[in-house]
């Protein structure tokens, strides 16, 4: 078996014309479906660890991975060791006719990857059963028209097809790529347009007033966490994606920073084929933000020199040595004074007077994004010694 415990870091060429990114558009950029990373993931990792079955926990999507006319990307997965598992982390680059044209690399995703011991032996599921029995249909086009409300369009190759089943609190979508689409599917192990079709499980709940409608006032919802992602088998041309409406998403009366749900993905035997616990979305305040990930920042000619040609498609690049920054805080002297060290964690983020931090209001109100929230999420389990839930200042959105 593969030796496991070193640093590896594999590198794809992700061309501004491929149809992942030309058929998936937010508010008119390509931009690459975020749960089409695990896809990448799970490939590489075959290559890693000699297709040893595996399992994605706390997954982080940090950036988007956006092309433009004016350059490609090159994207990176690094498997680092960890013990018994391994941190994987993607970041990308800009490029432009095999050169390096913007010295920054984007942290795009984070996750920690196990090998599973035991495979899943769930009992099947009638699929079959479940769309004879449903009280309400539609067609996937009309989830799809959800989604372009809030400026994110799908075309030929990204656009699923097939028919939403809904009995009671649950719901059942049958997807089915488009004929361009599934004749690249010997290239995915699950093909993108089926991980990000996924992420409208649970959409007919709105059409039906059951759970707040998401999809609308122009403000898009993208991924932004998994707490477990796992793939037991490749993909086939049609899948079933199951979920159910909670309670306590059914309370939700105004648009949430943060939508959860869990997913399961079946073939039409019933056999579970993926799973999806506790899959997080994330409302995008300032849509035209991800505009701004098209800029670049030109490199010096001394660079541009130095810079080597890569090889396109899929290949093993040198190991990437990374430069972790830790932020070290400041040692607040005590506890009684958390909301003022909170106030001053703060206010150096948004470099403005810690009075100036009103403890009720929001954090987004008070100027912060969501990529300065997850940051000080860090700066807390450090300050605390121990690990925190991403969505922390999500949830509790007010240092109060």
């Amino acid at each position: 078996m593969k030796q496991t415990q070193v640093q590896e870091t594999f590198l794809q060429r992700l061309y501004h014309s491929h149809y992942l990114v030309q058929d998936h558009r937010v508010h008119g950029i390509c931009a690459v479906p975020g749960l089409a990373l695990m896809d990448m993931v799970y490939r590489v990792a075959a290559l890693y660890l000699d297709k040893q079955p595996i399992e994605l926990r706390q997954v982080l999507f940090k950036q988007p991975i956006v092309t433009s006319e004016d350059f490609d990307k090159n994207i990176y997965v690094t498997f680092t060791p960890i013990d018994s598992y391994w941190k994987v982390t993607i970041t990308s680059q800009k490029i432009k006719d095999d050169v390096i044209i913007d010295q920054q690399m984007e942290v795009n995703m984070e996750c920690f990857m196990y090998v599973m011991n035991n495979r899943n032996n769930s009992q099947a599921f009638d699929v079959q059963a479940f769309m004879k029995q449903s009280t309400k249909q539609w067609d996937m086009d009309q989830m799809y028209d959800l989604v372009r409300k809030t400026k994110i369009f799908h075309d030929t190759f990204m656009k699923t097809e097939g028919t939403v089943y809904q009995w009671g609190n649950q719901e059942l979508m049958e997807l089915r790529l488009s004929s361009l689409a599934e004749s690249y599917l010997d290239q995915f192990y699950a093909h993108a347009a089926f991980l990000d079709g996924s992420c409208l499980a649970g959409a007919s709940f709105m059409v039906t007033g059951m759970q707040y409608n998401i999809f609308q006032k122009n403000t898009p919802y993208i991924p932004f966490m998994l707490e477990r992602f796992c793939i037991y088998k490749p993909l086939p041309n049609k899948v079933y994606t199951y979920t159910e409406q909670t309670k306590t998403q059914e309370k939700i009366s105004s648009a949430p920073d943060i939508v959860s749900r869990d997913i399961t993905i079946f073939n039409e035997g019933g056999d579970i084929l993926a799973e999806y616990n506790t899959f997080t979305v994330k409302r995008v305040r300032e849509p035209q933000l991800i505009k701004k990930l098209t800029e670049t920042r030109s490199l010096h000619i001394n660079d541009i020199a130095k810079t080597h040609s890569i090889a396109h498609a899929v290949e093993q690049s040198e190991m990437i040595q990374t430069t972790k920054t830790i932020h070290q805080g400041r040692e607040s002297p005590h506890l009684a004074s958390i909301q003022r060290y909170l106030q001053q964690e703060i206010a150096d983020v948004l470099k403005i007077h810690a009075e100036s931090v009103q403890t009720n209001t929001g954090f987004y109100e008070l100027g912060l994004d969501s990529t300065q929230l997850l940051g000080l999420v860090k700066v807390l389990e450090n300050k605390v010694k121990t690990a925190l839930y991403p969505t922390l200042l999500f949830e509790y959105s007010t240092v109060e």
